[in-house]
């Protein structure tokens, strides 16, 4: 059985500093009382190309969804929150000029305002 020659490249590697990410890494971020800040801008990796997929790829891009990109990684796509987001917004897309903004005067009778808001 031969190799192919995809399987025979080598991959690239690059040193990054881990900056403008939005999905923590908790093992590359020290913490400090319980808080896990997103990651540190002076974290240094390596970090293989475009052609490897990643995790932290994977999370960043899917806390930057917007509608019509695709979601990619098992992680990302089974995070629960996420899910719903993507689902309200792809349901509310295209209706954006159909939404009736509603405003309660908080000083007056919240009965009095509730009955305007049920005429509308």
């Amino acid at each position: 059985m031969t190799l192919s020659e995809k399987t025979k490249t080598t991959l690239t590697r690059t040193l990054e500093k881990d900056k403008g990410g939005l999905y923590p890494d908790r093992v590359a971020t020290p913490t400090s009382a319980g808080v896990f800040p997103i990651r540190d801008t002076t974290a240094t990796t390596w970090r293989h190309g475009d052609e490897i997929p990643t995790t932290t790829k994977d999370m960043n891009a899917l806390f930057q969804w917007e509608h019509g990109d695709k979601v990619y990684g098992a992680q990302a796509k089974e995070h629960e929150g996420m899910k719903e987001y993507i689902k309200d917004i792809n349901l509310a897309y295209g209706k954006e000029s159909s939404y009736k903004s509603i405003y309660l005067d908080t000083f007056n009778l919240i009965s009095e305002e509730k009955e305007k808001f049920n005429n509308l």
